[in-house]
């Protein structure tokens, strides 16, 4: 096969990487991918990861989006939002039964905040939406690479998955806009004589229930533990301010309904002083507990 001339689309070159890729050579595939994605796709660059372990496996390669978290220390969060499954092999993903078993075998790869498991052999790119309700293969969106391959048509086909789209915070956006098609109900018991995809979905759906659970908890101790870091020098500020006033002034007391404070100033000296003193740290207790 020719290559490509300059003149050919940036998609048309990636496709042929990907068709030209040898047996037991699977890794050629990997950047190619990556650029696909980075490329055409818009994932910024740093965010398209190869053949990176994460908490859930290995993925061929992993897209990463924005999850409008961010840690103790202000850091933004990722998560796997597109997650890659590459085969060498032609024909690997050419029917609803082969993307079945290999679905089956590779969905550990999806994490609850996946949106999309891809499959990608040298003759076909196929998308599988996996936050809704069911994986089935009905809803594979299936693109067959050929040497003339039109770019604006893979992105009309896959334009849900592009950047601009990807990450918590859009599909919160969409959400509050109306969009209600993200609210499912997961079926976490196993029906009688299960079908391949049912045996998928339930193992999934179990899966992302206990992950969640995890996951959120571990979400709630890092904003805890970052809010309290975030309050602490003041909290200290004050328990300084508050021990010079209860040092100095009898019968110190703390109003935690008005956040005010109040003393009996036992001679004439400490009378002269304890009215500002008392409106200074009433205002610091007032400023801290509105923050």
């Amino acid at each position: 096969m020719a290559k490509p001339t300059k003149t050919g689309s940036t998609l048309q070159s990636i496709v042929h990487l990907i068709k030209e890729t040898k047996k037991g050579q699977e890794a050629a595939m990997y950047g190619p991918l990556r650029d696909l994605f980075c490329d055409i796709l818009g994932y910024p660059k740093g965010s398209v990861l190869i053949d990176v372990t994460g908490e859930s496996g290995r993925p061929d390669v992993t897209c990463r989006a924005p999850s409008g978290i961010t840690d103790r220390n202000g850091k933004a969060l990722e998560i796997d939002w597109v997650v890659v499954e590459a085969k060498d092999e032609h024909d690997a993903f050419s029917s609803a039964a082969k993307r079945e078993a290999i679905f089956g075998q590779k969905a550990k790869y999806i994490r609850p905040d996946t949106a999309w498991f891809v499959m990608v052999d040298p003759k076909v790119f196929i998308a599988r939406p996996v936050m809704g309700a069911k994986h089935d293969s009905a809803n594979d969106i299936v693109f067959p690479l050929t040497p003339t391959v039109d770019e604006d048509s893979f992105k009309t086909a896959f334009a849900r998955m592009a950047y601009d789209l990807a990450g918590v915070p859009q599909r919160l956006k969409h959400f509050r806009e109306g969009d209600v098609s993200m609210i499912a109900t997961e079926k976490l018991n196993m029906p009688v004589d299960p079908s391949k995809q049912q045996q998928n979905q339930v193992a999934i759906a179990r899966r992302n229930f206990y992950e969640t659970l995890r996951v959120t908890t571990s979400h709630l101790q890092e904003s805890t533990l970052g809010t309290l870091q975030s309050v602490l020098g003041s909290a200290n500020d004050i328990a300084k301010a508050w021990k010079a006033f209860s040092d100095k002034y009898p019968e110190a007391a703390f109003d935690p309904y008005t956040l005010s404070v109040s003393a009996k100033p036992g001679d004439w000296e400490l009378s002269q002083t304890y009215g500002g003193d008392a409106a200074r740290l009433t205002r610091q207790l007032k400023k801290a507990g509105s923050a």
